[in-house]
């Protein structure tokens, strides 16, 4: 599945010369374990948050707690978070250097149009808004074939307004969504501002 994680960064490639101008910095992401037992067999997805690794975003000023079986890492200095499942799903995180709102909803109809020429059959959901521990989540789903491989795919991209503005970007392959979405859900449920 890693025609979906080239398609993730193809994605962010379009991103980060716009976003990430002027980063710096050293390495500043770390992380926790959580004390909790050993998954059982009958878990569900909502257990997920209490079983896996709380990451501190400090460029964000977030953390977050991602589930075991799913990898965490960052790039661009901490600016780029992806936390990616072996069958192909993924979570993409970016830390823009957007000091305001203002152009975020550009931003997301821009988004829109780069999918539309990544995916065959690209069809986009109305934009949705949601709060996430007192956040604003702003975000559309949509599905298409992959232009490469024909593969069915479930996309949701969006941007949520925590101490600093972060953009969010989900790929699915379409027969693990229903799987994964529930784990992804929580993931994003799990994020918290820094105190």
């Amino acid at each position: 599945m890693k025609l979906y994680k080239a398609t993730t960064m193809f994605v962010l490639s379009l991103l980060v010369p716009v976003m990430l101008s002027g980063c710096g910095g050293g390495s500043e992401t770390s992380s926790t374990e959580s004390p909790v037992a050993a998954k059982p067999d009958d878990a569900k997805p909502e257990d997920a948050k209490a079983e896996g690794t709380v990451e501190i975003i400090d460029k964000a000023g977030l953390q977050l707690t991602v589930p075991k079986g799913w990898e965490f890492s960052t790039s661009h200095e901490e600016k780029i978070i992806s936390i990616d499942h072996p069958d192909g799903s993924g979570l993409s995180i970016v830390v823009p250097n957007i000091k305001e709102t203002k152009g975020s909803k550009e931003m997301l109809a821009s988004l829109g149009d780069n999918r539309k020429e990544e995916y065959k059959n690209y069809e986009q959901g109305e934009v949705e808004t949601e709060t996430i521990n007192g956040m604003e989540y702003t975000f559309f789903t949509a599905t298409g074939n992959t232009k490469e491989s024909s593969l069915p795919t479930v996309i949701k991209s969006g941007y949520i307004e925590g101490p600093k503005l972060v953009v969010t970007t989900i790929i699915m392959p379409k027969d693990q969504a229903e799987a994964d979405a529930p784990i992804i859900d929580e993931i994003l449920q799990s994020l918290e501002k820094i105190e």
